[in-house]
């Protein structure tokens, strides 16, 4: 039977025939484009490994995002933030690009202290406060991904909300902008839109339940309808780079502290021709911004619209405004989250697999072929929404991190472990996978302690036939 491509590549791959590998693995990105991810990621490792100073086509490893983050104060939501950022990257190349916008000095200091630590991060200090449009346009300035997301620094985001952002956006050729569902977002609001009072709702999280956890409902309930919207919500917005290219940047001589300057992006977007889209499987929480208080926002945003109509017309505002009004879309998606919380605090509600936490044992010092497996095997769950990471003994985690610096997200990947802390380790994960025959009795070591935790072996061989037949290591392998 002849080999397929990928497979013809990954035998070039182990026998360092690297320009082959190249080929094989070229041939079958043309042939599998949804596989693209991990084809060119393995087109980038046999460049690498090759030495060639030509690097061939089709080596950019995944889609690049830039996450621009203004900072005014608000210390304690700012590290929530920054660090849900950094844990869910989704496997992407991202960059969180900080603008702090003349904070206050602990914020200021632990801003530098944190972002100077990290690779993901980029800091940049503006000296006095410019007012939060300013400080958006300074990091959209900076930027240069694919994508760039204009995201409050009062968010957590979950697992998956990047990949799913980009599967909204990518679903139709002619769509500008994105964004998610929240807790808290105006018309984006689930499950309920608006509170007791008629006002826009600021939804709690239902009790017991994490930002993960919340992501995850939506995701099952969510049927990918992906409406339409003449706005969207500035808490988190997604901007295709072709947008910033054909209408600039937010006007911040208008909208100087924000409060209309994402309505006001819309608008144009939606006159350049660009579609703006709700991607109803994806959640992130909004904490409701701590930078300005009630009435002062209720001022701002009163200023905002009276701008926004002066700019644009009174008829075109208006008309905008009443069509977002029409939430028959979104009051589907809204309906079935809240029958599949129903269903979820009865206990009818499936396991989602892609809510696991998984943890891979690689308990050995790398470089070979299988522990290369193991860690692209991980590297694409991470892309695709799941947490999952690779355990590897403390000692070994900066050659690991070093070794594969070239995947996305490499320093999150790896969780160092001593035999004394292994258990404390993996005990909040729900799989622990074994990855040789001899990390099997650690993972038994494990589960003996948490039983709650799922067991797996990932096989790569029949392991028996390294050894000699009735051997000490082939009757363990065995």
């Amino acid at each position: 039977m002849q080999q397929t491509p990928l497979a013809q590549g990954n035998a070039a791959l182990r026998i360092k025939d690297y320009e082959a590998a190249i080929r094989h693995y070229s041939l079958a990105l043309e042939r599998n484009p949804e596989l693209a991810a991990m084809l060119q990621r393995n087109i980038f490792l046999a460049y690498k490994y090759s030495g060639s100073p030509v690097r061939p086509a089709g080596t950019v490893p995944v889609s690049t995002v830039d996450i621009v983050v203004p900072v005014y104060n608000a210390l304690e939501d700012v590290k929530k933030c920054l660090e849900s950022l950094q844990s869910c990257t989704d496997g992407l190349s991202v960059k969180v690009i900080v603008v702090n916008d003349g904070s206050d000095e602990p914020t200021t200091q632990w801003l530098r202290e944190y972002c100077g630590s990290k690779s993901v991060f980029k800091l940049i200090e503006h000296k006095n406060n410019a007012g939060y449009t300013k400080a958006v346009n300074t990091g959209l300035k900076a930027s240069t991904a694919e994508y760039a997301i204009t995201q409050n620094s009062d968010t957590i985001v979950s697992h998956g909300w990047l990949t799913g952002l980009i599967r909204c956006m990518n679903s139709k050729p002619t769509i500008g902008i994105v964004g998610p569902l929240s807790n808290a977002a105006s018309w984006q609001n689930v499950p309920d839109l608006r509170d007791a009072e008629g006002n826009f709702a600021v939804n709690d999280l239902p009790g017991g339940y994490t930002v993960d956890d919340m992501a995850r409902l939506v995701r099952e309930a969510s049927t990918k309808d992906y409406p339409r919207l003449p706005f969207v919500n500035g808490f988190c917005f997604m901007i295709k780079r072709e947008v910033i290219d054909a209408i600039g940047f937010m006007d911040e001589e208008n909208f100087p502290v924000g409060y209309g300057e994402e309505n006001d992006y819309c608008i144009r977007a939606l006159d350049f021709g660009f579609e703006l889209v709700i991607a109803d499987d994806v959640y992130v929480f909004h904490a409701k911004s701590k930078s300005f208080g009630h009435e002062r926002r209720k001022k701002l945003s009163k200023s905002g619209t009276e701008k926004l109509k002066e700019k644009h017309t009174v008829k075109k505002y208006d008309e905008r405004v009443e069509a977002v009004k029409k939430t028959d879309q979104l009051d589907k998606v809204r309906t079935r989250l809240k029958q599949a919380l129903t269903r979820q605090s009865s206990g009818q509600a499936a396991v989602d697999l892609m809510n696991m936490r998984v943890l891979f044992l690689l308990p050995v010092k790398g470089g070979g072929g299988g522990a290369h497996s193991v860690v692209q095997e991980v590297s694409e769950m991470r892309r695709l929404g799941l947490y999952a990471r690779v355990a590897v003994k403390r000692d070994q985690v900066a050659n690991f991190v070093k070794a594969y610096a070239d995947i996305p997200g490499s320093e999150d990947t790896f969780i160092g472990f001593e035999d004394r802390s292994l258990v404390e380790v993996a005990e909040s994960y729900d799989i622990v996978v074994g990855t040789i025959f001899t990390s099997m009795k650690l993972v038994k070591r494990i589960v003996d302690v948490n039983p709650h935790i799922l067991p797996a072996y990932y096989v790569q061989d029949y392991e028996p036939m390294f050894f000699p037949e009735s051997s000490a290591e082939w009757q363990q392998a065995r």
